[in-house]
């Protein structure tokens, strides 16, 4: 049986518009869909740039205004690959438009820009989404199951290993300041500033969701990395005059919240 077209019109050939692009060239070699991907449109406001974008990746034309391309009846999907400030005016203007949006990480620059636009998809009723590349991770996967299964989290070692996270928001205050010349060529991992040990982010999960199954401590297995800190914050504040703002319990709290009440809202 013949698939069904599904179009695509890519916002932004950068990084991102080619880590897209190159996933589109490749999904139907490992999933089965009914649909057929269909690279119908790249955008960029540099017309050489783009025009050569499309030419590598194989899109059938181009744009040099992406509100050109919302109006495009030959589109079905808006890919959202551009700078995070202009997120929310596009994906509020393709939902209008009646556009499926995929929408690169992270959404907004705040919490009340990120639920202007999933008021509007939500008022539009389109299928979106946004690009978490963890989302299918095998290990986030593994402890979804584990959790929904009944079992407990295993944890290699004591759970004195020390992960790094920050919220959205304060990803995006980091990255403007990154832009800062004084930071030029320096690599900053930037971090909550707050040690968040993997028990506590396993202790936090089973919290978030409501399970009791527990938390199971395993000795290190040989070779094992030592436990660390792989973030500097100090550093980050140096260089960048960055402390996140929010805590890792906070932003998770912020964000199961908020993707609960988006799914809600698509699903009126």
């Amino acid at each position: 049986m013949a698939k069904k077209p599904l179009r695509i019109g890519i916002i932004g050939c950068g990084f991102m518009g080619r880590a897209h692009s190159n996933a589109y060239a490749k999904v139907g070699h490992f999933f089965d869909s009914d649909y057929q991907v269909v690279l119908q449109a790249a955008c960029a406001r540099n017309e050489d740039a783009v025009k050569s974008f499309a030419a590598r990746w194989g899109y059938r034309s181009v744009e040099t205004d992406w509100r050109k391309l919302l109006k495009r009846d030959d589109i079905d999907v808006v890919d959202i690959c551009t700078p995070n400030n202009t997120h929310a005016e596009i994906a509020i203007a393709a939902a209008k438009a009646g556009k499926a949006i995929l929408c690169e990480k992270p959404l907004g620059l705040n919490a009340p820009e990120a639920e202007k636009m999933v008021a509007a998809v939500a008022k539009a009723k389109v299928p979106n989404m946004v690009w978490y590349n963890y989302r299918r991770c095998p290990a986030v996967v593994l402890v979804k199951n584990l959790i929904d299964e009944g079992k407990p989290l295993t944890l290699f070692g004591d759970g004195s290993a020390s992960v790094d996270f920050v919220y959205v928001g304060d990803v995006v205050r980091a990255n403007l300041l990154a832009c800062d010349a004084k930071a030029k060529d320096a690599i900053v991992n930037v971090c909550s500033g707050v040690e968040t040990r993997m028990k506590d982010l396993a202790e936090l999960l089973l919290e978030l969701t409501g399970s009791t199954v527990g938390i199971e401590f395993k000795p290190q297995p040989p070779g094992a990395l030592p436990a660390r800190r792989y973030g500097d914050p100090r550093r980050a504040e140096e260089l960048l005059g960055f402390r996140a703002e929010t805590t890792l319990a906070d932003g998770l709290r912020a964000l199961i919240k908020w993707r609960s009440e988006a799914l809600a809202a698509t699903r009126r």
